[in-house]
């Protein structure tokens, strides 16, 4: 059973809703947003991801790296795009349903390299560790408004020795039974946190 939070915009005395833009507004900044994608275009570092666009339909550049992605390709994406999905948690009522236009959710967005800690009577800013990420992950699976956990802080005490990401991963699985949101550029990572994941529940079984 996922939780049932707020629903932003909904005309309710328990909704949330926070208007920044009009409609028009809104318009004016797609119209802008197609068009800086089609020109310019976008600069496409990987040469997986450029392959990727080039086979739908987008035009590259190979000598200079620039993507130009035509409005009709956005828009076929934006409808074959989930518009409801569930992040699973460790216990399952902590799932959180996200919904285009739907409910407001709450998590540690991060990743911060530094911690303020109370020691001694005064205030001082020290490099973030692995327990620390062990301490936050505790709080945030105890405090009832954070809906799922996302890495706060880096394990700056095992960063260099080719296992950071090994320990930032492992840590918050093991200290929270909210879903877990790693932050991770690297797409070649995924397996091997799977791996992990499947090996700390025991499986990939429901």
């Amino acid at each position: 059973m996922a939780k049932n939070n707020a629903v932003a915009g909904f005309n309710a005395l328990n909704g949330v809703e926070l208007n920044l833009f009009t409609t028009d507004e809104l318009k004016a900044i797609h119209y802008a947003t197609m068009e800086v994608l089609m020109n310019p275009g976008v600069q496409v570092s990987d040469p997986e991801a450029r392959q990727i666009f080039k086979e739908n339909g987008c035009d590259v550049d190979e000598k200079t790296n620039v993507v130009k992605i035509p409005e009709y390709l956005v828009r076929r994406a934006l409808q074959l795009a989930p518009s409801r999905f569930v992040l699973w948690g460790r216990d399952k009522k902590h799932n959180t349903v996200q919904e285009a236009g739907g409910k407001v959710h709450w998590t540690c967005f991060g990743t911060g390299v530094k911690v303020c800690k109370y020691q001694d009577g005064k205030y001082v800013t020290v490099d973030s560790v692995e327990q620390d990420i062990a301490d936050i992950a505790k709080l945030c699976d105890w405090a009832e408004n954070i809906d799922y956990f996302a890495l706060p802080v880096s394990a700056r005490d095992v960063a260099g020795t080719g296992a950071q990401d090994v320990h930032e991963t492992f840590t918050p699985l093991t200290n929270t039974a909210k879903h877990f949101h790693h932050i991770d550029p690297v797409g070649e990572n995924v397996e091997y946190y799977w791996d992990i994941a499947k090996a700390y529940y025991g499986g990939d079984e429901e």
